[in-house]
């Protein structure tokens, strides 16, 4: 457990997840309890250790993240803590109120905290502090920041709490780190169009609104931003060949200094291009599996003991995967499509007054008569032999 809970934490702190109902599978999976969807993402570095790869660097740096780990829990419970290399832990405080009141304080609890770490253990260890983010979508983006901040500390060699804010950027250099390329291209990639815009007018503010870029880092800039389409078409490359070469035309003809607006309008409207052939072939594949759920419910139904692993495996796909996308598509789950699925197989049964109600129970999928009775009670609101005679009456006159 220790291992898959660090392991949804490195996720979320690099922005892995694409929409809720991922995250609360994944959070669920790892026994993490997220507490809201506001807060701060951190990068904290422990500067005594992280120079060896000696056995015995490697223990002393062990044990020093273990002190700084307990120390970040302790000063704050709800952190989310997880090993980031050698010498730095990654930290996330979720909140569920507005930030604002709270900033000073936490920040006060790092510095505090710095200094106890240095004066009981002699180790030094800056703390980098991205901008609060008031979304789960944004961990990532306020992670970046910690990041940044943390480099700044390190080339200035300052101590304790580092905001990003407070960091000096290098404003001729664009900005478009590899853990923001990789975020954009998995959330392309999942077909979230929104959420790729956002990303994308992220990366347009940080490179120019907060930067003067000369010609050469717009160029290069743009540069990036074209081969990441680009491995978006590598990735799909023979789905769909004609979709393939129009969009590596549309990418060609992108230039540099057609203007920020026009450029970031040309990109936009491409991710858009991709995201919807995703999200067509993700609706196309939730058809599909919808349909083979159906039809092997049509001829298994009569198995008392069918269940959701059995469907999950005939059509060949997760079983989260078959249960969400039946329920989006049929507004009901697919265990109430069954019973009703059954009880309308029993009603035609019934009309044939040489079958015994108990036979009728077996063979549409009920293990004891008693159980087909309350179902068709509660879905038809008589019982099964009361709809018998009253079907029976019908016929007579």
């Amino acid at each position: 457990m220790p291992l898959i809970r660090d392991a949804f934490i490195k996720r979320l702190l690099v922005g892995e997840f694409y929409n809720e109902e991922e995250l609360a599978a994944a959070s669920a999976q790892a026994g993490v309890n997220i507490k809201g969807d506001a807060g701060y993402a951190g990068l904290a570095k422990i500067n005594t250790y992280g120079g060896s790869d000696s056995r015995e660097s490697l223990a002393e740096s062990s044990v020093a993240r273990l002190i700084v780990r307990q120390s970040l829990v302790e000063a704050e419970p709800d952190m989310l803590v997880t090993d980031w290399g050698q010498d730095k832990l990654a930290f996330l405080l979720l909140r569920t109120s507005k930030l604002a009141p709270d900033e000073a304080l936490v920040i006060q609890r790092l510095q505090d905290l710095a200094g106890t770490l240095f004066s009981h253990y002699h180790m030094p260890v800056q703390f980098g502090m991205g901008r609060p983010f008031e979304a789960l979508a944004d961990v990532g983006r306020s992670f970046g920041e910690a990041a940044e901040a943390l480099d700044y500390a390190a080339f200035t060699d300052e101590g304790g709490v580092i905001r990003y804010e407070d960091s000096s950027r290098d404003a001729s250099l664009f900005y478009y780190p590899i853990e923001t390329e990789t975020r954009l291209l998995n959330t392309i990639k999942s077909g979230d169009g929104r959420e790729a815009m956002r990303i994308l007018e992220h990366i347009a503010v940080r490179n120019f609104q907060e930067r003067e870029l000369s010609r050469e880092m717009t160029e290069q800039l743009i540069g990036e931003l074209k081969g990441t389409l680009l491995k978006l078409l590598d990735q799909k490359a023979g789905d769909d060949p004609e979709f393939t070469e129009n969009l590596q035309c549309r990418i060609a003809q992108i230039q540099p200094f057609e203007g920020t607006d026009r450029l970031l309008g040309k990109i936009g409207e491409m991710i858009g291009l991709y995201c919807s052939m995703i999200e067509e072939k993700k609706n196309a594949l939730h058809h599909q599996t919808v349909q083979q759920v159906k039809h092997f419910l049509a001829s298994a139904y009569g198995d008392a003991d069918l269940t959701l692993y059995h469907i999950a495996k005939q059509v060949g796909r997760p079983e989260k995967y078959v249960s969400t996308v039946f329920k989006e598509s049929e507004g009901e789950p697919w265990f109430d499509y069954l019973e009703r699925l059954r009880i309308d197989k029993a009603s035609e049964l019934l009309l044939n007054r040489a079958l015994k109600i108990d036979d009728i129970a077996e063979r549409v999928g009920y293990n004891s008569a008693h159980s087909f009775r309350r179902a068709f009670k509660r879905a038809r609101g008589i019982s099964p032999s009361m709809f018998r005679e009253a079907a029976e009456l019908g016929d007579s006159h």
